[in-house]
């Protein structure tokens, strides 16, 4: 076989795999279509209410379409260890289904409480399922399939539909903006889209102010990086300016540590470049501008209530939630409890004396949370997810520096990194509204590590 052949062949596989869909505004308009409703929709307690069942239906509908339209072979284009871990997020909840013969389930690690319970009705003897909550399994192993969905969908679209569909996340974040500052100026009263009361906070469509905070941080890098490029590079750096101070005055009356965090974070990747050669009248300038808007911000109510939170971060709740949760992972690490069953097994097992005002929800640090719903399982599929994403990391570097695909997998990576740290104090991917983001992030990326693959591909060989 002649280096052209086979050079041809590697071309052909990577067309089969790729599947380009150039001009099918049907894919584009059925992908945006679940973002939005994912990103509206989903930013409230997981729960059988009106919402959920909306995101039920569209996840149903969806998944449908693109099975018959793909057949899901997008996947083939994620790094091996992704493509693992891809499928094992929306398998293992459905594992935790089958039913198991009694000698297994009761041979478990935490089934104590069951035995007793089902002892009672003269059923200890059953099958039963893993999970000790199917009705949140259920939904849960819904909700990461209809991740799965969404990530096979942002792959397939192609290049300029992907642009789009980072446009519309922006305009989402954008319009959670506008709901907040109504929030903000009618102390929390309107919209109040949950049954939470904050006070002059901005949230959105989240019922969590750190989410809010997480995803106006997400979408001010989509901004910079992506979208912006459009404009003028006389003023582009300006517009990005101003857009990300915006950003992060709203990220400000969230009231969210962690979002001014990645807030901050953000500003320093977008700028960093152009920071080391502006000339000094313009670093003389930017210093008067930065003095005067730290003056404005530090003598902001706003400011005081973020601060405060900082100075207070050793009482916070959260710290206790964990340490709390730790007994629960040394009981369930081996299978875990079943995905979404945190607060069925938390409940028992809480004393009288951790007892709040507040409702535990989940234990405010994922990697913990994952241990105890869903075991070793889902320690291996997060270990996969990491390794492919640093296999991404060369599409850092490829490409000139003006390459989309370059800057693509740049947005893809900071918001990566901004879900992996928020994911230790929070959880982020615990929400539909928040984890399309991390599913647009994760497809930048993998998009650009097969964008890097097919120009290698088509490289020249030598020929005998």
């Amino acid at each position: 076989m002649t280096p052209t052949t086979r050079r041809r062949i590697r071309q052909d596989r990577w067309q089969r795999l790729q599947r380009p869909r150039t001009g099918d505004r049907v894919l584009l308009i059925v992908t945006m279509t679940f973002f939005v409703l994912l990103a509206l929709l989903g930013g409230g307690i997981v729960n059988w209410t009106s919402a959920y069942m909306l995101l039920i239906i569209a996840t149903i509908a969806t998944t449908g379409f693109a099975a018959w339209r793909d057949s899901f072979t997008t996947l083939a284009r994620i790094p091996a260890p992704g493509r693992a871990a891809v499928i094992g997020i929306a398998i293992l909840p459905l594992l935790q289904f089958v039913p198991l013969p009694p000698a297994v389930w009761q041979a478990l690690p935490g089934q104590s409480l069951r035995i007793a319970t089902l002892d009672l009705v003269g059923a200890a003897n059953t099958w039963q399922p893993l999970t000790l909550d199917p009705v949140a399994t259920g939904l849960s192993a819904i909700l990461a399939v209809g991740f799965v969905v969404l990530l096979s969908l942002l792959m397939q679209i192609d290049d300029s539909g992907f642009e789009t569909m980072i446009d519309a996340a922006i305009g989402v974040v954008a319009f959670g903006i506008l709901l907040g500052i109504l929030q903000v100026v009618s102390d929390g009263q309107f919209p109040r889209l949950h049954p939470i009361q904050m006070g002059s906070v901005m949230l959105g469509v989240y019922a969590n102010k750190n989410h809010m905070g997480l995803v106006i941080a997400c979408a001010m890098m989509a901004f910079g990086l992506v979208s912006a490029r459009r404009f003028d590079p006389r003023a582009r750096q300006w517009i990005v300016a101003a857009v990300s101070g915006f950003a992060l005055i709203c990220i400000l009356t969230t009231n969210s540590r962690a979002g001014l965090a990645f807030g901050v974070l953000g500003a320093i990747v977008l700028f960093a470049g152009v920071i080391r050669r502006l000339r000094w009248q313009y670093w003389a300038a930017g210093a008067v501008v930065l003095v005067a808007a730290v003056i404005f911000v530090i003598s902001s109510t706003a400011f005081d209530t973020v601060s405060a939170r900082f100075s207070d971060v050793d009482s916070d709740l959260r710290w206790k939630i964990a340490s709390w949760s730790l007994p629960l992972a040394g009981r369930y690490w081996l299978s875990g409890s079943g995905a979404g069953s945190y607060v069925a097994v938390f409940n028992p097992a809480e004393q009288l004396t951790w007892v709040k005002a507040t409702y535990v929800n989940a234990a405010h640090n994922d990697y913990l949370q994952t241990v105890i719903e869903l075991g070793v399982a889902g320690l291996v599929i997060v270990v996969l997810l990491a390794v492919s994403i640093l296999r991404c990391l060369p599409a850092l570097r490829s490409g000139a520096p003006g390459d989309a695909a370059r800057h693509q997998a740049l947005f893809g990576m900071v918001v990566i990194v901004m879900f992996a740290l928020h994911s230790t104090v929070d959880y982020p991917l615990r929400r539909p509204a928040a984890w399309v983001f991390f599913a647009l992030a994760l497809a930048a990326l993998y998009r650009s590590r097969a964008s890097d693959t097919q120009s290698v591909l088509m490289k020249d060989e030598p020929t005998c």
